[in-house]
């Protein structure tokens, strides 16, 4: 039995490293590496390595086909590789809600399994689980990005398809019935509940915050996350970059008279910290809605 080590010149210009052996009375091939990134010395001590395997009475080949198995990606795996891959196309706050949901949802039940072992069998009832607590619109979304998490994972060969693809979306995705929110349109009722935010006997910021909601009209994720230093005092500006904004594209806000007059109060009651509206918990930490929803609430409840 005689062993050799090669160097295969492909038609493409690569080099590769490889062992010709006998293996149970049959002649084949072993690869060893690519050059340059393996060196002569590198492949020798690879060779030896091998035929030293050979020697004893084992197949280099199933050892090495057992540790491709192994080396295959799981899901959660391919997610982060997905997320870190298109990152750059969305804002950051879109890619913090799709995150959000591979964590809280698919990664407890799929995530530690291989990417290419999935079937359609069993992503059908995280998505069904998802709308089934009334989250119609957010099951809609984990299944899409489920669908491009396999689309890049079957991209970089990690597996052979995408199973979503075997799942009819209309038996299983629930068709939204819409909801209406409640919304005051009276201008008169408008100014009673301003007048009432304006009475709110809780704490400063939440009274200064309901009243800059009110009066800008603002996404409140916009609003709890504003920083003074997208403020521009001067030409009366506010300034949302675009990692904030769903769309990706920067927003500047006129600040009307009122708006100017809110901020320098809450100016008054800042104490450093970046966030105009703060949480009374964490200075450096912006005001949960949840603080928002409630004081919202006990004035209106008042009001009536």
């Amino acid at each position: 039995m005689v062993e050799a080590l090669q160097l295969e010149v492909k038609p493409t210009g690569s080099k590769l490293w490889r062992l010709r052996c006998t293996i149970e009375g049959k002649r084949t091939r072993l690869s060893i590496g690519e050059y340059p990134a393996i060196s002569l010395k590198m492949a020798r001590l690879k060779r030896d390595e091998l035929k030293e395997q050979i020697a004893n009475g084992m197949d280099p080949r199933i050892k090495e086909k057992a540790e491709t198995i192994e080396e295959k990606k799981t899901f959660s795996q391919m997610v982060h590789l997905y997320l870190a891959h298109y990152k750059a196309d969305r804002n950051e706050k879109y890619w913090e809600g799709v995150e959000s949901l591979f964590r809280r949802d698919a990664n407890p039940i799929i995530g530690e399994l291989p990417i290419d072992q999935i079937t359609a069998k069993q992503i059908i009832p995280i998505i069904k689980s998802v709308q089934d607590r009334g989250a119609l619109e957010s099951g809609k979304r984990l299944f899409t990005q489920i669908s491009k998490v396999f689309k890049f994972a079957v991209s970089h060969g990690e597996a052979e398809r995408n199973p979503c693809a075997d799942i009819d979306r209309s038996m299983v995705l629930q068709k939204s019935t819409g909801r209406n929110y409640p919304t005051i349109t009276d201008p008169k009722e408008i100014g009673k509940l301003i007048s009432a935010i304006d009475c709110y006997t809780g704490w400063v910021m939440v009274r200064l915050g309901l009243l800059f909601l009110a009066y800008s009209a603002i996404r409140p994720g916009n609003f709890r996350l504003a920083e003074w230093d997208e403020i521009n005092f001067e030409q009366k500006l506010w300034t949302i970059p675009g990692k904030k904004m769903k769309i990706g594209d920067e927003h500047i806000v006129p600040l009307s008279q009122q708006l100017m007059e809110i901020l320098k109060q809450a100016k008054h009651f800042s104490k450093g910290g970046k966030y105009i509206f703060y949480s009374n918990r964490d200075l450096n930490a912006p005001m949960s809605d949840v603080t928002l929803g409630k004081a919202l609430r006990t004035t209106i409840r008042l009001q009536q």
